[in-house]
């Protein structure tokens, strides 16, 4: 049963790459027709966009968690840039090319070679003079998609901070584990986990005890105590004055 079972499981793998390889193929003609100006921009990016989700939520199934991440980083590199320039996608095709690499290989990486990859793979952070805290941070966003996330995430890009985007606490743990951050920006509202509660999961994990924790909140006098946060967790309202009093937390610690 075990081998019918191996040989059903090979021919589903099979299959995956195959579709992925041509999936990879279309994100290539959608990478050279916004970089060479040729059709809607606009339209031609939002299926761009559904092509990489679609690519990064199929990897997993198929034991290819390097793609799952490399893919996770292009979002991250596209969503940090508030509009990319032609250079930089250039900057996009060398994830893709890194996708294709392990496809055609037919195999998943070590950690030590994914590791490899993600240390090579183009960063939208820029480099911020006067402030080596944040040249390089590493640090995972965890929020809601939209518009502030979108305007925070591209700020502290800006800032020197190369960023990660999550969702939700537990999409953001699986990532920590992957990127190892210096920093996680979370907020505290959610359904199943708080941001608090968060913070105490991370603080429970030796491999995160270095790093820094900031619950972001809608309400301007919550508390660590009255939140029921972590202890070294810091605490930002989310106003006009987020960003300048992230930096002054990095700052300061």
């Amino acid at each position: 049963m075990s081998l019918v079972s191996d040989d059903i499981l090979a021919q589903l793998t099979e299959t995956y790459l195959g579709s992925t390889l041509d999936r990879l193929a279309r994100i290539d003609q959608s990478i050279d027709d916004i970089y060479n100006e040729r059709g809607n921009r606009d339209e031609i990016y939002v299926d761009l966009q559904k092509e990489i989700h679609s690519l990064k939520g199929s990897a997993g199934s198929y034991g290819f968690q390097s793609i799952t991440t490399i893919t996770h980083r292009l979002e991250d590199y596209m969503e940090s840039i508030s509009r990319l320039e032609p250079s930089q996608w250039l900057e996009v095709q060398k994830f893709i090319d890194d996708v294709r690499s392990i496809v055609e290989a037919g195999n998943e990486v070590s950690e030590a070679q994914l590791d490899q990859i993600l240390a090579s793979l183009p960063k939208s952070a820029l480099k911020f003079a006067g402030n080596e805290k944040l040249n390089g941070l590493r640090a995972i966003l965890v929020m809601d998609s939209g518009v502030q996330r979108k305007i925070v995430g591209t700020e502290l890009a800006e800032k020197g901070i190369d960023i990660s985007f999550s969702s939700s606490p537990t999409e953001a743990l699986d990532l920590a584990f992957k990127i190892k951050p210096d920093l996680v920006l979370c907020s505290q509202e959610f359904p199943n986990i708080t941001g608090a509660e968060f913070s105490n999961m991370l603080r429970c994990i030796d491999k995160f005890e270095a790093t820094k924790f900031v619950l972001l909140t809608s309400s301007s006098n919550s508390s660590v105590e009255e939140l029921g946060a972590a202890a070294d967790a810091g605490i930002i309202h989310k106003d006009s004055n987020v960003i300048e009093n992230i930096v002054a937390f990095i700052n300061a610690t």
